[in-house]
């Protein structure tokens, strides 16, 4: 955000400094100080080198492109197939919020589902968002999911699983072993 400051000639000295770029200027009026702001700050913000999420594409669209694209393990595909079909799939990528990643949250909380499990959910929409945002270059917010983790916090949601107390006996070993080896791969 720029800034203003009046000089004890009466003029204005507008100045802008972002991600290591400066400009400054100084100005009769207030206003033309807010309006080079305005103006360098506009040409900041479309020099990203992002472009906007075209029409028609949904959360859930970019969560089959990754999945596609990005060589992923079987349980974080199913976590993103499931979270896909749910509230957030078909909402628009470039109008995606932290309001709808709150009732994401909600949802999955009135599910019954525990704070890992949710923490996790949150780590494959970060992994979606940061691919979208960082490799398609597509103007997506991806600290949503990060702000969102954050939030579980507040909330004295536990995110940490509990350590084993103990190990299986060997009775519950082979009784495990029977059924995974009577299942088809």
């Amino acid at each position: 955000m720029g800034t203003i400051t009046k000089l004890p000639s009466g003029k204005y000295r507008a100045q802008v400094r972002r991600a290591g770029i400066y400009r400054s200027g100084t100005f009769n009026r207030k206003s033309e100080a807010q309006g080079f702001i305005a103006t360098i700050e506009g040409s900041l913000n479309s020099a990203t080198g992002t472009i906007v999420a075209p029409n028609g594409m949904t959360f859930a669209t970019l969560c089959t492109a990754y999945v596609d694209q990005v060589q992923t393990g079987r349980s974080r595909r199913a976590d993103l197939a499931k979270i896909a079909k749910g509230v957030l799939g078909p909402i628009p990528a470039g109008k995606l919020n932290a309001l709808h990643l709150s009732e994401f949250v909600k949802q999955r909380l009135d599910a019954g589902i525990t704070g890992q499990t949710l923490a996790g959910d949150l780590s494959a929409v970060s992994a979606v968002l940061k691919w979208a945002r960082r490799v398609k270059q597509i103007q997506v917010d991806d600290t949503l999911a990060k702000n969102a983790r954050a939030s579980l916090s507040a909330q004295r949601i536990n995110t940490r699983s509990n350590s084993r107390t103990r190990l299986p006996s060997p009775d519950e070993l082979e009784r495990i072993t029977e059924h995974v080896e009577a299942r088809p791969k």
